[in-house]
């Protein structure tokens, strides 16, 4: 199946950890549609390891809870993404977020994933 070039370019750079820039490439694409679910899920799974970054819990945990949410309907597979890998990872980061100690780095308890497409 072939995918809208913004799509993909979530990939790549989601996959540098540019997480901010993947977020912004599929954010152009969601902009065309009538609120697509499974791209803001998406959107917010990036926007997630961008508070990762910045040590931001409380911003990663309310991005976390809507990729949580809005994925959900989307599972297994979609647009050629194993969305239940997808979940499986947030769901581990959400719950990995109510366990690290105050000021420690969100980096050294919550690992960054990599994507990729599967057709």
């Amino acid at each position: 199946m072939n995918h809208p070039e913004n799509y993909y370019r979530y990939f790549a750079l989601f996959n540098n950890e540019e997480f901010w820039e993947a977020h912004e490439a599929l954010e152009e694409l969601w902009k065309e549609t009538d609120n697509d679910l499974f791209l803001r899920g998406l959107i917010v799974f990036a926007a997630a390891f961008v508070h990762v970054q910045r040590n931001n819990p409380s911003g990663c945990r309310k991005v976390l809870d809507k990729c949580i949410d809005w994925l959900g309907s989307y599972s297994p597979r979609h647009w050629d993404l194993d969305v239940d890998r997808v979940l499986e990872h947030a769901r581990f980061c959400r719950a990995q977020l109510d366990r690290i100690p105050a000021g420690e780095p969100l980096t050294r308890h919550l690992p960054f994933i990599k994507l990729s497409l599967e057709q």
